[in-house]
């Protein structure tokens, strides 16, 4: 789902950033897609944050208080996936 969401949006953004802890990076760059070794290094550098991630005991909350500081501000946030990866408060803050 991931690469093919950075297949669509290349045309739009030009530079799609990427952040998964399990793909190598080497993978991403042979999409077009340039990685960001951390989650806060993404959320620091993207105007608009797409989020596809399964929903397990490290993923829940992954965007709470402490991530969504890093959040660019005035960054677009599209959970796609689960509800639970995004903590409700957090994003309201």
């Amino acid at each position: 789902i991931g690469r093919a969401t950075a297949r669509k949006l290349q045309p739009f953004y030009g530079q799609v950033l990427a952040h998964d802890p399990y793909v190598h990076a080497d993978l991403m760059r042979g999409y077009g897609v340039h990685p960001r070794p951390s989650l806060a290094g993404l959320l620091a550098d993207a105007h608009a944050v797409v989020v596809h991630a399964p929903l397990d005991a490290t993923t829940r909350n992954m965007l709470n208080d402490d991530t969504l500081e890093a959040l660019t501000p005035g960054a677009l946030l599209v959970n796609t996936a689960r509800g639970a990866l995004v903590e409700p408060e957090a994003v309201l803050e």
